[in-house]
C-alpha cells in the first residue's frame, strides 16, 4: 500500500481477521486491515495507508471489545512491532494460527485432517535483532514500531529466553559508554549451547579501528564478540571468550557469526525429529537448504547425505567438522540452489530429500524433485504460503501427504513453521 495523508477518525467494526493477523473491517465497500485488532473490536481508527484495493488503519480507540479481546501481557505492545498478536485470548490465539496451518495444506491440494500444531511457550526465542534509541549520551536496545523505522526502547522482551531478556538492560548500559555506539545500527543475540553469541552492525565503519573487546565479553558473559556493516555480509571476530558451537547429532559443530538457527531449541528438535522420518529406510539423502547442518549431522548418523548451501561460510564450518569428527557418511557442497538447483538427473541418486528453503520457498528446486525418482521429501518451510506453491509442484507429481506439523516457535507473530513428509 502507497503510504497517503492520515485521515480523520471514524468508527468501524472488525469483521474477521485476515492471514497476517490484521482485523479486517470495510469501509466505503473496500478492505480496512487494522492491526493488533480483534474481530468484533468497535473501533475509532484512521487511515495511514491506502490504494485501490483497500486500505490500512490504526487504532484511535477501542470503543468496544470483541469477544476474544484480552490485555496484552506486554507493556510495549501498543507501540512495538515485534508482536502483533498478543490482543487475542489463546484459545483465538491457538485457531487463528491453526487455521493459517490448514489452509497451507489445503491450498496445496491435500487434506488437512491429521495435521497437527504444536505451541510453544512464548518465552523461548534464542535469536534476536535489537535496533538502537540514542537519546541524549544514552543508547538502549531497541525493537521497531509496527511497519516502521522508529525504534521502540525496551527494558524486557516476553518472547525471549531469560538468558537473553536479563542482558537487555547490562548491554544498554555498556554500549552507552563506547564512542562506536553512534555509528552502530542493529545488535544481534544468539544463544548457543556454549553461551551468548553477540553480533554488531554498523550502518559503516572500519572495522579494523574498532577497540578491544575483551573487557566487554567479561563484564556482559558474552562468549563471543563479531562486527559488521550493514551493506556487507562479511563478519570480523573481535573477541571470543569461550568458542561458540551448537552440538548437532552428538558433534559439537563450530558457529560461524550470524549462521542460521532455527529460532528455539524445542522448535529445532520437533522439526529434527520430523525430517529425520524421511531418513527411514533410505540408503541415500540429500539436504537441500541445509544451512550449517541442523539435520545433516542427526541425520548422518542414520544415512549416507549429501548437504548443500549457498553460503560460504556454513559449508566451510560444516566442512571442518566433517573432517575433524571424521564422519564418513557426511559430505556438504557449496551452491545457489534458486539459480542452480539440483537437477532431476542429479536428484536420481538419492532415495529421500530434506529440503528447508528460505521464506521465498523453493519452487525451481521442487519442480526438478517432482521430475526426479526420489521416493520421500521431509519439507520445512516458515512461510505458509510458499509451502501451499512447493508442495502443490510435489503433489501434480504423484507425491502423497503422510504427515504434516505446525510449530508455533514466532510466538504473538502470524509467522507459523511447517513441517511435511510427503512420499511417491
Amino acid at each position: 500500500m502507497q503510504p497517503s495523508a492520515i485521515s480523520e477518525s471514524f468508527e468501524v467494526t472488525v469483521e474477521s481477521l485476515g492471514g497476517l493477523g490484521d482485523g479486517i473491517a470495510t469501509h466505503n465497500n473496500k478492505p480496512l486491515f487494522i492491526p493488533k485488532s480483534c474481530a468484533g473490536d468497535r473501533l475509532s481508527v484512521r487511515i495511514v495507508h491506502e490504494n485501490r484495493d483497500g486500505a490500512q488503519a490504526q487504532i484511535d480507540e477501542i470503543l468496544g471489545w470483541g469477544i476474544d479481546r484480552i490485555i496484552p501481557p506486554c507493556g510495549y505492545f501498543d507501540r512495538c512491532g515485534g508482536c502483533s498478536l498478543q490482543q487475542l485470548s489463546e484459545s483465538s490465539y491457538q485457531a487463528f494460527k491453526t487455521k493459517i496451518f490448514y489452509n497451507a495444506i489445503t491450498h496445496a491440494g491435500y487434506n488437512a485432517a491429521n495435521a497437527k500444531t504444536v505451541f510453544l511457550p512464548a518465552a523461548t526465542r534464542r535469536r534476536v535483532e535489537f535496533k538502537l534509541a540514542h537519546g541524549g549520551n544514552a543508547v538502549k536496545l531497541a525493537l521497531l514500531e509496527p511497519r516502521s523505522h522508529t525504534p521502540v526502547a525496551i527494558d524486557q522482551c516476553l518472547i525471549l529466553r531469560p538468558e537473553l531478556q536479563a542482558l537487555i538492560a547490562p548491554i544498554s548500559e555498556a554500549l552507552s559508554a563506547e564512542a562506536f555506539s553512534a555509528t552502530l545500527y542493529a545488535v544481534s543475540l544468539t544463544l548457543t549451547d556454549s553461551g551468548i553469541d553477540m553480533l554488531l552492525t554498523f550502518r559503516n565503519t572500519d572495522l579494523a579501528t574498532l577497540p578491544p573487546m575483551e573487557g566487554l565479553c567479561k563484564s556482559l558473559g558474552i562468549a563471543r564478540i563479531s562486527a559488521r556493516n550493514r551493506d556487507d555480509a562479511a563478519t570480523r571476530t573481535l573477541h571470543t571468550q569461550t568458542p561458540v558451537e551448537m552440538t548437532l547429532g552428538g558433534y559439537a559443530i563450530p558457529l560461524p557469526a550470524d549462521a542460521f538457527l532455527q529460532a528455539s531449541v524445542e522448535g529445532q528438535a520437533l522439526l529434527t525429529e520430523a525430517t529425520l522420518a524421511a531418513c527411514e529406510g533410505a540408503k541415500s539423502v540429500a539436504d537441500l537448504f541445509c544451512g550449517i547442518g541442523t539435520y545433516s549431522f542427526p541425520a548422518s548418523r542414520k544415512v549416507k547425505i549429501h548437504a548443500v548451501e549457498s553460503d560460504a561460510t556454513m559449508v566451510a564450518a560444516m566442512q571442518k567438522s566433517i573432517k575433524q569428527h571424521g564422519i564418513t557418511s557426511l559430505t556438504a557442497e557449496k551452491r545457489d540452489l534458486f539459480k542452480a538447483p539440483l537437477t532431476a538427473f542429479e536428484l536420481n541418486r538419492f532415495d529421500a530429500a530434506i529440503i528447508n528453503p528460505p521464506r521465498l520457498g523453493a519452487k525451481a528446486q521442487c519442480e526438478h524433485i517432482a521430475k526426479s525418482t526420489v521416493k520421500t521429501v521431509a519439507m520445512v518451510s516458515c512461510n505458509p504460503a510458499t509451502f501451499s506453491r512447493d508442495a502443490k509442484i510435489l503433489k501434480s507429481a504423484g507425491f502423497k501427504l503422510q504427515s504434516a506439523q505446525a510449530v508455533d516457535q514466532f510466538v504473538f507473530s502470524p509467522h507459523l513453521e511447517i513441517t511435511a513428509l510427503f512420499t511417491h
